[in-house]
């Protein structure tokens, strides 16, 4: 299959950036190239890229060192991607590399995970949704040992989509102009809210949705590209 340097670049960073592993998933079609990471306590993501001449394949390989590979790559060049049953090859300006599948089973955010999911409202312009995050992040705790800090607090304020942060000492509280149903507080976690304020697609549109139960409640995030899942703090 082929695509570009900087089309497979932006979809891994996408995936690590809201999900810390080091091993991310690639699944193979003849239209796409997705790429899934997985972190059960943290969440799931998948970013997508459009392909020519693709294929069936699921390999697990090491995410970082692809992204190693990558990162001082002509972004502008094809990649020629192709698997076997022990590796996925990469090919693109001098480089032939070799990436070896793993042994583990592959994780994969599949579209039933989204089935019974709630809306909390119509979709929402990607551009909107980044800045809110970005504008309260900053405030947000990480690593701190009182874990319901290490999060963003979403939460509905006369019909309003609004967040909150605390790092102890600061707080800072923003209340979008997003129109959202009434749906139960849920903190998500940092990686996910930052993950979302720097690589959400400003000319996309986000649909926001809970899913599960009182038990193991989650929220996702999902545009044409790129999907997020999360568990509540």
């Amino acid at each position: 299959m082929k695509t570009t340097v900087g089309a497979l670049k932006s979809a891994l960073s996408k995936v690590q950036k809201a999900v810390h592993t080091s091993f991310v998933t690639l699944q193979g079609t003849a239209s796409a190239l997705t790429i899934h990471a997985s972190n059960g306590p943290q969440g799931c993501a998948k970013a997508t890229v459009a392909v020519e001449d693709g294929g069936d394949f699921i390999a697990l390989v090491d995410g970082n060192r692809l992204s190693a590979v990558l990162g001082g790559a002509d972004v502008s060049q094809d990649c020629l991607i192709k698997a076997s049953k022990d590796a996925v090859r990469l090919r693109f300006g001098q480089a032939n590399i070799r990436f070896p599948v793993s042994d583990e089973e592959p994780t994969l955010l599949e579209d039933s995970r989204w089935k019974g999911a709630t809306p909390i409202g119509q979709k929402v312009g990607g551009a909107a949704l980044k800045a809110a995050f970005e504008r309260v992040t900053p405030f947000a705790a990480r690593g701190d040992v009182r874990y319901f800090l290490n999060g963003v607090l979403m939460t509905v304020r006369d019909g309003r989509l609004t967040l909150v942060t605390t790092d102890g000492f600061r707080l800072a509280r923003l209340k979008t102009e997003i129109a959202v149903t009434d749906v139960p507080d849920s903190i998500i976690p940092i990686s996910i809210a930052d993950a979302l304020g720097s690589v959400l697609d400003g000319a996309s549109e986000v649909q926001i949705v809970t899913v599960g139960d009182s038990d193991s409640r989650g929220v996702g995030f999902r545009s044409d590209n790129f999907e997020v899942m999360c568990p509540v703090i």
